[in-house]
């Protein structure tokens, strides 16, 4: 359930208004395959996971403050993404500070499978039978946030397969024999008027064939997809590189009487015709202030 973060403040009155937004977390990159270390190499990358999803209504703003928009990048291989961030500035009698994990990324070779706003996918290969996905860490979970955990890769009897990183509807999974396991599936949000599903995680990758992406994003052997927060997929023992998450999104829906002023290190686009009665402006990348009057 979508809730509002408020803090009260004692100052003096202000103009207010009410807005929603969705703000999700970077998606992580995929593990490598074919890494060798201490003689010992991992066959099969764990997918990357999923950025944190967030989803609030009803919350507070005050006209003619200045707030912040961060969108979280997607991480390259083996790395998590960044955080994607809503937040007020100083003085101001309504204060929240809204900041969505980026995903985890997924494991390789002596590198589980990290935590992250969805965890990522742990590694498969020939030196133990199970290594770990990592956690789904939500910043923002007493205020409805969404991410599950990543998949754990496997070897045994012969099962050499990454995990799937975890996706704000499912955890990752683990797959099947020399099959990664598929990216846990993405949640579905109708902020902009359609129904779209985000923050899908990555497929892990197999000694045979890799997984599948979790609807969302998740790539399958390959890079999350932008502005969903989608995780990366792992690589397989064919193609062993590890992929890159796709990036964060912020998506803020307000009265269609209010008019907003974006900063210029941020890339938005502003529609006016899709929900009747409110403006929606989605932000793609960067981090800058903004305000409304």
């Amino acid at each position: 359930m979508a809730l509002s973060k408020r803090i009260l403040q004692f100052g003096s009155a202000s103009v207010t208004s009410t807005i929603e937004a969705l703000i999700i977390g970077g998606g992580a990159g995929g593990g490598r395959a074919q890494v060798v270390i201490g003689g010992l190499q991992n066959i099969a990358g764990g997918g990357g996971g999923a950025g944190e999803f967030l989803s609030i209504t009803g919350q507070t703003i005050e006209l003619s403050s200045n707030y912040t928009v961060t969108v979280g990048a997607g991480g390259t291989f083996e790395t998590n993404g960044s955080n994607s961030r809503l937040l007020t500035s100083a003085g101001q009698s309504t204060a929240f500070d809204y900041s969505c994990n980026g995903g985890g990324f997924g494991g390789r070779r002596a590198l589980a499978g990290n935590d992250g706003g969805s965890g990522g996918g742990g590694a498969g290969g020939f030196y133990s039978s199970s290594n770990p996905g990592g956690d789904s860490v939500k910043n923002e979970a007493a205020f409805g946030s969404l991410g599950n955990d990543g998949g754990n890769g496997n070897h045994v009897n012969n099962a050499r397969r990454g995990g799937g990183g975890g996706g704000a509807g499912q955890a990752g999974q683990v797959g099947s024999g020399e099959v990664g396991g598929d990216g846990g599936d993405g949640f579905a949000n109708s902020i902009t008027g359609t129904s779209v599903t985000y923050a899908g995680g990555g497929a892990g990758g197999g000694f045979s064939t890799s997984g599948a992406g979790g609807t969302g994003g998740g790539g399958a052997h390959s890079n999350g997809t932008t502005n969903t927060g989608g995780g990366a997929g792992g690589g397989s023992f064919n193609n062993k590189t590890g992929r890159s998450g796709g990036s964060g999104i912020v998506i803020l829906k307000y009265p269609n009487s209010l008019n907003i002023t974006v900063g210029g290190n941020l890339t938005s686009s502003t529609d006016t015709s899709s929900v009747a009665g409110f403006k929606i402006t989605t932000f793609t990348a960067g981090e800058d202030t903004i305000s409304w009057s």
